[in-house]
């Protein structure tokens, strides 16, 4: 295991796996209860927002599976060219697609293009499960900021959230060791890179710094 991840057995996973499946498919029952008796355009709705907490199951799966991999020293980087502002913005389109009827507000700001030698395909993952993490912890009034900042040898980004009123669940946006940030902090660590996050006038912000990979 790369120094810096911080420890999670296996084992450890599975009653925060439990808890954070409970949420999208307890959704998935409540609407599949009700589509049989719905009209037409409730149906519609109903069977959109099934079909959406099916695949955030299906994700977050996959991000457990993912971290328990990385923290096991099961994995390493499978590095190619990527635009890493072209796959920040995929990465939050699937995350806010993940909370499909949500009325969180997310904007995507950065140069274009810039080329990144990493393996983009887990870190695609990683930060579509940390801007998902960041979105929900917003709440409802809460509105989420990338600003991607590419530079010569490295890959930034900070992910600002601010909050209209009050900050929900007792003032944490973003537990540290969330799933999301778990995971951003492990794949920044594949790359030889930091995760860190801090507090912001009425939010926080989650700060992603990976290093170009050598050819």
């Amino acid at each position: 295991m790369r120094e810096g991840v911080k420890p999670q057995g296996e084992a450890e996973l599975v009653p925060r796996l439990i808890h954070d499946l409970r949420n999208p498919i307890g959704v998935m029952l409540s609407f599949a209860e009700m589509i049989p008796t719905a009209g037409d355009a409730d149906r519609a709705d109903f069977c959109a927002r099934l079909c959406s907490n099916a695949q955030r199951a299906l994700h977050v799966l996959d991000d457990y599976a993912l971290l328990a991999d990385l923290t096991a020293g099961r994995i390493e980087p499978s590095v190619a060219e990527c635009d890493w502002p072209l796959l920040v913005r995929a990465a939050a389109e699937e995350a806010r697609a993940d909370l499909a009827g949500s009325s969180r507000r997310l904007a995507c700001h950065g140069e274009l293009p810039a080329i990144l030698r990493a393996d983009a395909g887990r870190l695609r993952q990683a930060l579509r499960s940390l801007v998902r993490d960041v979105l929900r912890g917003a709440g409802a009034d809460g509105a989420a900021r990338i600003e991607i900042r590419p530079s010569g040898d490295a890959a930034l980004l900070d992910i600002a959230v601010d909050v209209d009123g009050e900050i929900p669940f007792g003032g944490r946006l973003l537990d540290d060791d969330s799933l999301g940030a778990a995971l951003a902090r492990a794949v920044a660590h594949l790359h030889g890179g930091s995760f860190a996050v801090r507090n912001a006038a009425n939010g926080l912000v989650a700060s992603l710094h990976v290093p170009q990979a050598r050819a």
